[in-house]
This record gives C-alpha cells, structure tokens and sequence, in this order.
C-alpha cells in the first residue's frame, strides 16, 4: 500500500471532501475557504455538515444544522451554488442511533464507489469525526477508497486530551484509530496551536478583501471567547493545518507511527500493532497565513475562480 505521502505528491490534483462543524467557531470558514480558493490542488467534491456542541447550540444535532448553514453562507460569498454537493451529517453521537438517517454518510459512500486505494478520495475533518466513522462502520471497504485527514486531539505523547475536536465524540475517535483506514492526524496542541494571527494582521489582510473578506475580518474581530483588543492578543485557525499540509508538504513537519489507542479516560496509550498514522509534529505558521491572505486578495481582485464538485 503506498504511503500518504505518496499518494498526494506536489502538482496532483486532490478529489476532496470537507466535513465541518463550521459554526462551531471561527476557525472552519477559513479553512473552508482556503480549500476552495486552491482550485489547482484540490477538487472539492463536496462539503458536510458535522456536529456539536457548546454554548452556541442547544444540542449536537442543532450544532450539525447550523454548521450546514454555515456552509451555505460561505459559498454564498464564494459565488457557488451549492447543488448536490452539501448535506447535512449526524445529529446524536456515535453508536448512539445506529440506523439514524445521515445524508452525509450516505453521500461519502456512493461517491467513494469511484475511488481506488492507488487513487482514493481525500476528507477531511476538522470537527467531530462522527461521520466519518460512521460511514466506515456501515460500510467496511471504504477503509480502502478513502484517505482520511484529522483535525483533533493532542499529541500521541501528550498527558491528556482535553480537546474540543476529540472530546465532541470520544467513541468516533476510537472506532477510527481502531481501523484500518489511511489516515493522517493533526493534533492541536503544539502542532496546530501554533496557527495564531492577530487582529492587526487580519485588518491588514483580511479587511477589505470584498464582502468574503469582511465577513471573515467581523466574525474574528467579534470572537466571543477572548479579546483580541487586548495587548499581545492572538487567536488560533487551528484547521487550516490538514489544508496546508496537502498544499505544501513542506508546511509540516509529520512522522509515522503506530496509531495510539485512546483508553476509557481518553488519555492515549501505545498499541505497537495498530495501524500506521502519520502524525503532524509541527507547522510553519508564515507559510500557511501567507498563502491564505494571497488566494484572498487574488479572489477579491478576480483572479480565482473557485469550483465545486
């Protein structure tokens, strides 16, 4: 079996699924636009709604529909029409409605039919990973026709996992590492924690890159959770990480490793049988925002056209 690394060389074009908690908060909407405004690396097939839950839904399926609208708004300013290639994900946690109608799940698996494990279709997650792994538990072979990208957790070496992503659904993240699936994981502390801007920077990049760019400018101006007026204040867009990396190998540092095995308490433990992982161990922060701003200001100046399906 080739090796993530060999599967997405520079210059290949990606067939790629998004699956997004996008209103979880703020971080998503630049991923999701990073993606769509590399058009000559990725071919975003589609885009799906993942759960949550915080203090801005009322429960974990709300989290999936207003992440679905989320998205709706995105390519809205992107000038994309939706069509076929959003849907709507879970709306309770793994294991806990088995047989629960999910479009995306069903969506993922019919479009994966046309995929090889020499040319598999990429997704990635940058949430809860409930969908995924419930479309690997209905349908096994997938396993071979999809490589999956993560967005969550802590490190394999780190003492706890106290992270959003993970803590969403504890039992979608051990199904996966307990499978045989391709898979390339991007923790967060340390690795994409290190994806911080300011809001000097982003009035200088962001602000005024036409009604996109001010929208993501208000959404990061107004982040709810911290002040970014304060001195010194940055904020991190942790799920711009799996992005960059297919972009620009040269972005991450990874290695590769048996997958962890993720105990009762969710603290990571070793499993020297478990299927290979490639693990991000760091990111370059420079190259990541700077790419960013550029594909958004050529957007604004009409020099990206983005696509999707």
């Amino acid at each position: 079996m080739q090796s993530i690394i060999d599967l997405c060389p520079p210059g290949k074009r990606l067939d790629l699924v998004i699956d997004t908690d996008a209103y979880n908060e703020i971080d998503d909407q630049f991923a999701i636009i990073l993606a769509l405004l590399s058009p000559e690396r990725f071919r975003v097939r589609a885009l799906h709604a993942a759960p949550f839950d915080n203090h801005r839904v009322a429960s974990y399926g709300e989290g999936m529909e207003r992440s679905f609208e989320e998205i709706l708004r995105l390519l809205d300013f992107l000038g994309l029409a939706p069509g076929d290639h959003v849907k709507r994900g879970a709306l309770s946690r793994f294991g806990e409605a088995p047989d629960e109608f999910n479009p995306a799940v069903d969506h993922l698996i019919a479009m994966a039919a046309d995929y090889t494990p020499e040319n598999p279709l990429f997704v990635v997650a940058v949430g809860a990973v409930t969908n995924v792994a419930e479309a690997l538990r209905r349908e096994p072979s997938l396993a071979d026709r999809i490589v999956l990208f993560w967005l969550g957790g802590h490190p394999s070496h780190w003492p706890h996992n106290r992270e959003f992503n993970l803590r969403g659904d504890p039992a979608a993240v051990r199904f996966i590492m307990e499978s045989s699936v391709q898979f390339g994981w991007f923790p967060c502390a340390v690795v994409a924690e290190a994806l911080k801007t300011t809001l000097s920077e982003m009035e200088l990049n962001v602000q005024g890159r036409g009604p996109l760019g001010n929208y993501l400018f208000r959404i990061f101006r107004d982040y709810e959770y911290q002040d970014l007026k304060a001195p010194a204040a940055s904020k991190t867009i942790w799920d711009l990480a799996p992005f960059a990396w297919l972009i620009d190998a040269e972005t991450c540092n990874v290695r590769t490793l048996p997958r962890p095995r993720l105990d009762a308490e969710s603290q990571w433990q070793p499993q020297p049988d478990g299927a290979a992982v490639m693990e991000a161990i760091r990111v370059r922060r420079d190259p990541v925002f700077r790419d960013m701003f550029e594909k958004l200001a050529a957007f604004s100046d009409g020099k990206i056209e983005p696509k999707l399906g």
